[in-house]
């Protein structure tokens, strides 16, 4: 068993992660598995358009919406029912966390990913307990797709950066 990370006084395990973390991977290490269904969700147009082109060349990845509020996310989550939701934190309507409850409860088998810039710990903790994992915008471009994948196979995933 290895130790767990820490960084003053946080413990990385106290984040309720329970699974492995799946810090770098080759997408040639993802199991065998059908088109994901995604739906992205992210107030920020550009940001929205950045997602789709780092996912686009995927043949495994299939966006199926997009969507700017929570609101929105909730009504397109249930008529869609995607297999996963790429899901910013702060988002006009309903935040990321409400819409997260909600599109849980009304898609139990759809899985969250929150990519946000925001890194408060507390909102962190509290995104692990409705969501499947948390990514930091800055490492998108590098490691969304092998992050997702793992998601994807119900690998909870935490990535964070200490700002100092």
């Amino acid at each position: 068993m290895t130790k767990p990370q820490s960084h003053g006084n946080l413990n990385i395990d106290d984040l309720a992660i329970q699974g492995r973390h799946r810090l770098n991977a080759s997408v040639n290490e993802v199991a065998h598995f059908e088109k994901v269904r995604v739906l992205i969700v992210d107030d920020f147009e550009p940001w929205r358009r950045t997602v789709c082109s780092l996912l686009e060349d995927s043949s495994k990845i299939q966006i199926v919406g997009e969507s700017s509020d929570g609101m929105d996310a909730v009504h397109q989550s249930e008529k869609l029912r995607p297999d996963l939701v790429l899901l910013d934190v702060q988002l006009p309507k309903m935040n990321g966390l409400a819409a997260a409850r909600s599109i849980r409860a009304a898609c139990p088998t759809t899985r969250i990913l929150f990519l946000s810039s925001y890194q408060g710990i507390d909102i962190m903790r509290e995104a692990l307990k409705v969501g499947d994992g948390f990514v930091v915008k800055a490492d998108a471009p590098r490691d969304l797709l092998p992050i997702l994948e793992g998601v994807i196979r119900r690998e909870p995933f935490l990535r964070f950066r200490f700002l100092h």
